[in-house]
């Protein structure tokens, strides 16, 4: 409109209004444990709040897949509960067809699902400070086959429970060894958490006497642990929880019986069961073989390495034959033990686990304005040490 000085103006201008992009936003770990239930959660952002249907894909360890749809709340929240049942990397694709207003919409992510590193036992046995020279070697083996499971990922204070005859002098130490503490550690401590998907590791140091594994070495007497008595307390454990024990001391061999082995249980001793071990400074079968998973070798690399190194010529233990059973049929060194043991570590193949850690708690989606002062997002991780947390916006 002009004036009587301004001619008036007219112009046309077409204007061509598309369909809006709509975003997810989604809450989640990057992995979770076996057997455990994995949210799939967030929100999907539009601006209109209406009941919306969420297409969901997913593609599991083993190409497996699964299809569902999920509708949202009105304010676009979702949420599937997904049973975490394979180990490795699971795939997820969430997907919206749009309306007429917005965008159909796909994005897809991945999260790892691993084992749990599971429990460690270390019972050190029938030895004290009254006889300086032995406590010094079997109290310093304890302890450096503690320092390498920790190293390996065990969390000293929640998956590893150390026994000691003077828990005051030895580091890491949980309390002392006794007859009652084993069977505690074992039947209460570890039974309470190990399953199919937790394992045990239970590792035996003292002296032995034939098949008999000395526990406590006092002044009123000796008190000894039998095969027959641990399996007692072991079947007390879920049946299908996979076991690690590995035994150093003289014919230690003689804990393979039938009635400790079964197909679950792996029994790796020092010595046969009519042969001494031998524990210098630094070298017993217990020091070759925890350096080995040390670095990351199988149970089979880590046995067949260091029998070879206690085989050599001038090797003070070539009289030892240390021993692996694993098929359950208690016999030794069979090539079904050696291979059942080919793809297994202790705890796991940290190559493999790599990853990023286990998120116990996320943030929930928070949108930020102009307006906004200030917010707090808070993440909580299991079984990791984090040094540095930051936030992308």
């Amino acid at each position: 409109t002009g004036n009587d000085q301004v001619a008036g103006v007219e112009r046309q201008k077409e204007v061509v209004v598309g369909q809006g992009e709509a975003k997810f936003l989604k809450e989640g770990q990057t992995s979770t444990e076996l057997g455990e239930t994995y949210p799939i959660q967030g929100r999907l952002f539009t601006a209109t709040d209406t009941v919306k249907l969420i297409g969901l894909k997913i593609i599991k360890p083993n190409a497996e897949r699964i299809e569902q749809t999920i509708e949202t709340k009105e304010n676009g929240e979702y949420q599937y509960d997904l049973l975490a049942d394979q180990e490795g990397q699971w795939q997820v694709t969430l997907a919206w067809l749009g309306d007429a207003n917005y965008q159909q919409l796909a994005e897809t992510f991945t999260f790892q699902v691993v084992k749990q590193f599971g429990k460690a036992i270390v019972v050190l046995g029938g030895v004290g400070t009254d006889r300086e020279w032995a406590w010094k070697q079997f109290n310093g083996l304890a302890e450096r086959v503690y320092k390498i499971l920790v190293n390996r990922g065990f969390d000293p204070e929640k998956n590893i429970y150390f026994l000691s005859p003077e828990p005051n002098l030895t580091q890491g130490a949980d309390a002392e060894t006794t007859i009652k503490t084993l069977e505690s550690a074992i039947v209460k401590w570890a039974g309470q958490s190990v399953d199919k998907n937790v394992p045990l590791y239970l590792y035996l140091l003292s002296h032995n006497l034939e098949n008999r594994f000395l526990l406590e070495n006092r002044t009123e007497g000796q008190v000894y642990l039998t095969p027959q008595q641990l399996a007692d307390w072991l079947d007390q454990l879920p049946v299908e929880t996979p076991t690690t024990i590995v035994i150093e001391a003289c014919y230690s061999g003689g804990f393979i019986t039938p009635q400790l082995s079964n197909g679950n249980r792996i029994i790796i001793t020092s010595a046969r069961l009519d042969k001494q071990a031998w524990i210098l400074n630094t070298s017993s079968f217990s020091d070759h073989f925890f350096q080995k998973i040390a670095e990351n070798r199988t149970v089979r690399e880590a046995f067949e390495q260091t029998a070879e190194m206690m085989n050599g010529d001038n090797s003070p233990h070539w009289d030892q034959h240390p021993q692996l059973e694993a098929n359950g049929n208690a016999k030794a060194n069979e090539w079904l033990d050696f291979e059942t043991v080919s793809k297994r570590w202790i705890p796991a193949d940290m190559t493999v686990l790599a990853m990023p850690p286990t998120l116990g708690l996320v943030p929930r989606p928070t949108e930020i304005r102009p307006s906004t002062e200030g917010v707090t997002l808070s993440i909580k991780t299991t079984d990791a040490s984090i040094n540095r947390v930051f936030a992308t916006i």
